[in-house]
């Protein structure tokens, strides 16, 4: 769910940006029927071009989510006795040490 929701939020976004491109296509056409200056027709050129660089920026991680792969855990087998004593406090769980934990933990022990 959350990939879907990266991609649709990368949809969202490129949607905004579209109808912006569009206000400036509109903008730009605008301004040559009304004889702009060559300088402010550029300066709405340069807006689109930025916002056309954005979609392609966000076309790009819209690929990189696609590309992405959700793989479950693998799963472990559980003493369910021994699980529900711990979750109910009857029992201590036992702390699992990694090997260089143990072998310093026996290297204190006979000192």
């Amino acid at each position: 769910m959350d990939r879907l929701r990266g991609r649709e939020n990368v949809i969202a976004g490129n949607l905004e940006r579209i109808g912006v491109a569009l206000a400036k296509v509109a903008e730009g056409k605008a301004a040559l029927k009304t004889g702009v200056s060559e300088e402010q027709f550029d300066e709405i050129a340069l807006e689109l071009q930025d916002l056309f660089g954005a979609l392609k920026s966000a076309d790009r991680a819209a690929r990189e989510l696609d590309r992405e792969v959700y793989t479950t855990p693998e799963a472990t087998p559980v003493d369910a006795e021994t699980r529900m004593a711990e979750v109910a406090g009857e029992k201590a769980p036992a702390a699992e040490l990694s090997e260089e934990t143990q072998k310093r933990l026996k290297s204190l022990e006979l000192e």
